[in-house]
């Protein structure tokens, strides 16, 4: 959701933590103090984050197909 939808993405780099949780992902409280430290830097580092990306509507269906395959690698290098 957080590549092809834009009001997300929006409430996502609001809140990451809250948007998470407001939709019933459960995240551990080490992974949500983790994403608190890491947001700002990379909303400085990547101030273009809040646009959608485009071009990549490739590899998003590859991975997307890999996840319901099964498979356990995990794709985020790619993603970022």
């Amino acid at each position: 959701m957080v590549n092809k939808d834009p009001k997300f993405r929006a409430e996502f780099l609001e809140d990451p933590a809250g948007t998470l949780e407001g939709y019933g992902v459960d995240v551990s409280a080490a992974t949500l103090a983790e994403i608190k430290q890491v947001m700002p830097i990379v909303k400085k580092h990547l101030p273009e984050l809040a646009k959608i990306p485009v071009g990549y509507d490739g590899l998003l269906n590859e991975v997307g197909r890999n996840k319901r395959r099964g498979r356990t690698e995990d794709p985020s290098p790619l993603i970022l």
